[in-house]
């Protein structure tokens, strides 16, 4: 693990590259290394802060180095190109587990895993896509880099994105391991590269191309129960290996085992418990002493023959970690941050005593599908992809730049690719009796040796089980917050996040909006957790039963974008199925050149249809996604709206006990009480999510003005029936109730 940063035709690289260097010092405390204009050979320092003074120039690639694989500074210089008679260069941030294996097959002789990366690089025949996306899928491990060749940069990371690699193609190219590295150099709309892309930028055009990796794919066949039995087998040999693989091969480097008190940190810490001494790690827990995970975790390392520490969450330890997780974190989800504060208290009292490895059991629940979104999920194995596809954005990214902040790289087995694949056949097998039980991973346990009492144990969630989440509760009480969420967010707005506040509120996203209740309350939620509504896009379909989008009177949304003051963008679509996301392409793509967002709100539910291909789209066009009602309550969902004095009308229903006399009355708590009547009878989803109705929002917290509908028919064909709204228009505010 270490920081890198490159900067390629920016003018004034080599002072930006020292101010990155100087931002990433605590990601690489062995050495700092530096590469300027056309030098064959990096200079190499102690500390940024000791290297000479770099000359000018255009082009200025560094890092700072955490050594876990043999002491070799980079930049590392490589071949010489026949056609050019200039070196390539790489900038690494690896760790490729079986790198002498490889190096053998090779018949290569490199010095570490990163030399090993730039020899396979330097062997490509060209560096297309299709060569390069090869390559990358052959390693073994996590990755981020940058590798100039020829006149080329390619910009790369591991296809779930362990490691972290951001980027700005705003002037140049800049590329560094964390967003505060560019935004202290000024760089300006920093993105973070998503995990399947790989960026190649030409250094005499300034052309920027992307290529896209594929990524997992859903099981074809379900596993026959006479194949249950090897396929267990063969979970448990990835599990084991996985682990093993990930423990330092040096004796100089002290590794930690960041323990919880269920069966994912059994299953490492019998594992672990069964190297040699000299190499089994220490265990830290965060937790209260005595309770529950306390006592749970403590007998998993006393059954492993592992030593073992308690961290207590007190007031004092989070209020002093807090700043550091919220400069980590692009939102202030308390769940996220209180996850944050668990791996910042771990990682500290780990480099207290001189680790600079950890091993955590993140990414096991997203590959079994056993969290609550996957068990409300009709086809678990879709909804565990789809949580493995944004996992980078929910933690890795989160997670490696606490722990990097205390000089302590984080290393995930349970996310080892051959793992993964196994984990989702499970899925489509009898191993996966009861569903969402994690069964298989809990026999896979048993095979390792774990006490089947130990893995029977239930998960209860890290931010829970420590206690770090009542800790912040009291702190929140302490400072008259209303809650925890009112807490983080008066911290994160005293400027703890990113060192500066302006600088999280350049988190700018674009409101998918369709008119209707779902995209509006979504939109609610994300202003309210302090994001940046930069603009609203509406698609238009032709097809009134449109696979992907709200259709009846999304004429309505350019005026509730008018109330909220938000420019709109719109497109339109024939409405055929598969088709439909090429106008949104269109409409995102115009967003981020005119608006500069970073992400997309949606209002999504629980259509997997609409997620998952909004999902892969905004992944290719490199933004974040959020769906914040994403299997929520449905009932809950309405009584929010309520609560928040939403005014919201029916203006389509298509179920049986909708009848016509629904179109055009307001959400009430009595008509909440008649859907869920009607979802008992019926099976009705009471927010509409089978399509049984659609709803106009006429007023919101965030509208300055609302609607008022002056003149609108109903429109009935059969069972069915549309308000079509004719004139509709803006008005003051005046106070109104809606909640009989």
């Amino acid at each position: 693990m270490c920081g890198i940063a490159g900067f390629w035709n920016l003018p004034d690289a080599s002072k930006q590259l020292m101010t990155a260097l100087l931002e990433l010092e605590s990601r690489g405390r062995d050495a700092a290394g530096a590469v300027v204009g056309e030098m064959t050979e990096a200079v190499v320092a102690a500390t940024p802060e000791a290297l000479p003074a770099l000359p000018l120039s255009t082009v200025a690639l560094g890092q700072t180095l955490h050594a876990m694989v043999g002491y070799l500074p980079q930049p590392l210089i490589g071949a010489i190109d026949s056609q050019t008679g200039k070196q390539s260069r790489l900038i690494a941030n690896c760790e490729l587990y079986t790198w002498r294996k490889r190096a053998a097959q090779e018949g290569l002789s490199p010095r570490n895993d990163a030399d090993l990366l730039l020899l396979l690089l330097d062997a490509l025949p060209d560096l297309s896509g299709h060569c390069v996306s090869q390559l990358l899928s052959s390693l073994d491990g996590t990755y981020a880099f940058a590798y100039e060749r020829s006149g080329t940069v390619v910009v790369a990371r591991d296809i779930l994105g362990v490691k972290p690699i951001w980027y700005s193609v705003a002037q140049g190219l800049a590329v560094a391991s964390t967003r505060d590295a560019l935004l202290k150099v000024d760089t300006l709309r920093v993105e973070e590269l998503s995990p399947r892309s790989v960026l190649f930028y030409d250094c005499a055009t300034s052309v920027v191309s992307v290529h896209r990796r594929e990524f997992f794919s859903q099981p074809d066949v379900t596993v026959p129960g006479e194949n249950a039995n090897e396929l267990l087998a063969q979970l448990t040999a990835a599990a084991n290996e996985a682990i093993i693989k990930r423990v330092p091969q040096n004796d100089e480097t002290r590794t930690a085992l960041f323990l919880g008190g269920g069966v994912d940190s059994a299953v490492l810490a019998t594992v672990l418990g069964s190297l040699p001494a000299e190499r089994r790690p220490m265990c830290y827990t965060v937790a209260k002493p005595g309770s529950k995970e306390a006592r749970a975790a403590t007998a998993i390392a006393a059954v492993a023959g592992l030593s073992h520490k308690i961290i207590t969450p007190s007031s004092d330890a989070i209020i002093k970690a807090l700043p550091r997780v919220l400069r980590a974190s692009d939102d202030i989800n308390p769940v996220k941050i209180s996850v944050g504060l668990v791996t910042a208290l771990a990682s500290e009292a780990a480099a207290l005593d001189g680790c600079t490895c950890a091993i955590s059991g993140l990414g096991v629940d997203e590959a079994f599908a056993t969290l609550a979104r996957h068990q409300s999920s009709t086809d678990r194995t879709l909804e565990a992809i789809a949580s493995l596809r944004k996992l980078h954005e929910r933690e890795l990214t989160r997670e490696d730049t606490i722990a990097m902040s205390y000089g302590v790289e984080l290393r995930l087995p349970f996310l080892d690719l051959e793992f993964v694949e196994l984990a989702l056949r499970t899925l489509r097998s009898p191993l996966d009796e009861p569903a969402g039980n994690k069964r298989a991973f809990r026999l896979a346990a048993e095979e390792l040796g774990v006490p089947e009492v130990i893995a029977s144990l239930p998960r209860k969630a890290p931010q829970y089980g420590s206690g770090v989440m009542h800790a912040l509760i009291l702190l929140a009480r302490r400072a008259h917050c209303s809650s925890v969420a009112e807490y983080i967010a008066l911290k994160a707005e005293t400027g703890a996040m990113h060192s500066q506040k302006s600088e999280f509120e350049g988190k700018r996203v674009a409101v998918l909006l369709s008119g209707g209740k779902d995209s509006v309350l979504a939109a609610h939620i994300l202003h309210s957790m302090r994001y940046t509504l930069a603009c609203a896009i509406t698609i238009e379909s032709d097809n009134p039963d449109s696979y992907l989008y709200h259709t009846p009177n999304t004429a309505a949304a350019a005026l509730q974008a008018q109330s909220m003051r938000l420019p709109f963008i719109t497109a339109r679509t024939h409405g055929e199925q598969e088709l439909e996301l090429s106008a949104l392409r269109e409409a995102l793509i115009q967003a981020v050149a005119e608006h500069q967002i970073s992400g997309v709100v949606t209002g999504a539910i629980g259509s997997h249809y609409q997620r998952e291909r909004i999902e892969k789209l905004c992944d290719e066009l490199g933004l974040t996604v959020y769906s914040p009602l994403w299997q929520m309550n449905q009932l809950a969902e309405l009584r929010m709206l309520l609560a928040q004095q939403f005014r919201v009308v029916f203006t389509k229903v298509a179920a049986e006990g909708l009848s016509h006399d629904w179109l055009g009355e307001e959400l009430t708590n009595s008509r909440i009480a008649q859907l869920a009547k009607l979802q008992e009878t019926y099976g009705v989803h009471p927010a509409g999510e089978g399509g049984e109705y659609e709803s106009l929002v006429l007023d919101a917290p965030l509208f300055r003005e609302r609607l008022e509908i002056r003149r609108a028919e109903v429109i009935k064909d059969g069972l069915a029936g549309t308000l079509h709204i004719h004139d509709i228009a803006l008005v003051s505010k005046q106070p109104a109730s809606n909640s009989d």
